[in-house]
């Protein structure tokens, strides 16, 4: 099984756009959406969803019944604001512990002398398992405010390789979050091979370089490719130079296309519409990137 992750050093590069047109040309794959803060590939890939399931990370304070004796201790030492009185219908007072204020410390729960209060596990996010054209998809959404969205990606990636394992495919691609942050270096532990996907610009060319050093720690092969590179020709060589330095293969670059920009525009994948200068570079860059998988074999070595 081969698993090749997508990334960027930056939101806004058309990681997407090639991670869709990919989705097109495989024979039959496992997709993993790991931008779990905004996953978008379903906009284009129009997946048609077969399951979904509560994701559940941490705990969070609840209040235990009618146990509340109005002592404000809890008050007093939640450093979040996240607990405060409210009446009850008896016209009684008791505490109220705001769900999205809630760090779940448990401090709260200790001085509680009522013992009113009590840790449960608290719902992160919703991942969801989706068929597409030519395969199937793990997406999520991690809920607004929440953390562990690093925990969040590495659990729909394992679920991607369950149904690989079971459905007998070969491929998994996955469409990473931007940055270099946890939830992408979730998305990059345990990949066979990444493809950096980079934009001409000198914000592009400085998250290029933080996104190299992130990658080159997990001695994974890594390839590149840069989006409208035509835009900014003396960038893109720039980029090119950088990467032939240190050893990162290009496998082409995509031009600035219109046909693109009104395709994506209209939620269509690239490659599903007329032809265009675009869309057969996409396809040479695939094309590329399976000729140089296929002679590196199954070596883990940084190239």
């Amino acid at each position: 099984m081969m698993e090749i992750a997508v990334l960027s050093g930056k939101g806004g590069t058309g990681k997407t756009t090639i991670v869709s047109s990919y989705a097109h040309l495989v024979e039959k794959a496992v997709l993993v959406d790991c931008d779990v803060d905004a996953p978008n590939l379903d906009l284009i890939l129009h997946s048609r969803l077969i399951k979904t399931g509560a994701f559940m990370s941490g705990k969070k304070a609840r209040v235990i019944g009618s146990k509340c004796k109005d002592c404000e201790s809890c008050i007093r030492l939640c450093r979040f604001g996240a607990i405060r009185k409210i009446s009850t219908a008896s016209g009684g007072r008791t505490i109220e512990i705001s769900e999205d204020k809630c760090e779940g410390c448990g401090i709260c729960m200790r001085v509680c002398p009522a013992r009113a209060i009590g840790l449960v596990k608290n719902k992160s996010g919703d991942w969801y398992l989706s068929e597409i054209n030519h395969g199937m998809m793990v997406h999520a959404l991690l809920k607004p405010g929440e953390g562990n969205s690093g925990k969040l990606v590495s659990f729909i990636r394992e679920k991607a390789r369950e149904i690989a394992a079971k459905e007998g495919y070969e491929m998994i691609i996955v469409d990473g979050p931007p940055g270099i942050g946890c939830p992408v270096i979730a998305s990059l532990a345990g990949a066979d091979a990444a493809v950096l996907v980079a934009e001409p610009t000198l914000s592009g060319l400085s998250d290029l370089r933080r996104m190299t050093e992130l990658v080159s720690r997990f001695r994974i092969r890594c390839l590149i490719t840069i989006n409208r590179h035509d835009i900014n020709p003396a960038i893109s060589q720039r980029i090119e130079s950088e990467a032939e330095k240190i050893g990162i293969r290009s496998i082409g670059n995509v031009p600035y296309d219109e046909q693109i920009v009104r395709r994506i525009a209209s939620g269509e994948n690239v490659l599903t519409g007329p032809d265009s200068a675009g869309a057969r570079a996409i396809g040479f860059t695939w094309s590329n990137l399976m000729r140089f998988l296929g002679q590196c074999g199954g070596s883990d070595e940084a190239e």
